[in-house]
């Protein structure tokens, strides 16, 4: 399962931003459209461009090192596989489970801050409960045709 050349297209972005992103990243000047002049664009541009978000430098020096790794790893396509994106720069399983619910509609739980807080208030889980540990129990109390959009709602 492949998604095309481009690293994410607009509406894979908005789908995948919180409204809170989508308000600091509108109107931002850099766009590259595709994986490949991610990775050649300059980390300076692309730290300008996102500069609004916290942690911006680190969050620039991932997606340049996710875009390199993309077209020097996987041809320029994003992998399906979670262990092959968390092996992406900044990609934990949180992200990996995000990108392989909205770009491939695989059935996954992306345990957020949010989702862990819920979980734990409604006692789904411990209090003790890690990410992890919240996904796998999240995961026996669900069926899996709602595991996608249990995270949306």
């Amino acid at each position: 399962m492949e998604k095309n050349n481009k690293l994410l297209s607009q509406e894979d972005i908005m789908n995948l931003l919180d409204s809170c992103y989508s308000k600091v990243l509108d109107g931002v000047p850099y766009v590259s459209p595709t994986v490949e002049e991610f990775a050649n664009a300059n980390l300076f541009d692309i730290e300008q461009s996102i500069q609004k978000l916290g942690m911006y430098k680190v969050k620039a020096k991932n997606i340049l090192g996710i875009a390199n790794d993309l077209v020097n790893l996987y041809g320029g396509k994003v992998p399906c596989e979670k262990e092959l994106l968390t092996q992406l720069p900044g990609v934990g399983v949180k992200t990996a489970n995000v990108v392989r619910a909205e770009l491939f509609n695989i059935p996954e739980i992306a345990v957020d801050t949010h989702i862990l807080r819920i979980s734990k208030r409604l006692s789904l889980a411990q209090e003790s409960d890690g990410p992890l540990e919240v996904e796998s129990k999240l995961r026996k109390k669900f069926k899996v045709d709602q595991y996608i959009k249990l995270h949306h709602q």
